[in-house]
């Protein structure tokens, strides 16, 4: 694969006909588990994260109370009752803790530390 490509256009088919792959290690982790935090998620961001299954991500948004986007976010299904969402890492703060404002403190929403030195 080359560093870059003479055209977006071939790029864009070189992704469609292969694989592309995007680092995302610059980006900011949040976790987010509990019982039936599912709810939650569907209710803060714009998709329907019940249509994913373990293994599985979905591109959505995180969104205010007024349903205004907030960010642009990946959110990966690691398991029952625990996600992990991918946000921009210059919003990475705002939005941790907009989602601990909203949150109830039903659920436990946190940075991802899972490759961090214990």
């Amino acid at each position: 694969m080359p560093i870059w490509y003479t055209s977006i256009y071939e790029e864009h088919r070189a992704v469609r006909e292969t694989v592309g792959l995007f680092d995302v290690g610059h980006m900011g982790v949040i976790e987010i588990s509990g019982e039936n935090c599912i709810n939650f998620l569907d209710i803060v961001t714009s998709n329907y994260i019940k249509w994913i299954s373990d293994g599985q991500s979905q591109y959505t948004y995180l969104l205010d109370l007024d349903g205004k986007i907030i960010d642009d976010v990946w959110v990966y299904r690691r398991g029952k009752d625990k996600y992990m969402m991918i946000v921009n890492a210059v919003n990475e703060d705002k939005d941790l803790e907009w989602l601990k404002a909203v949150n109830s403190k039903k659920y436990i929403i946190d940075r991802d530390n899972t490759l961090k030195e214990k």
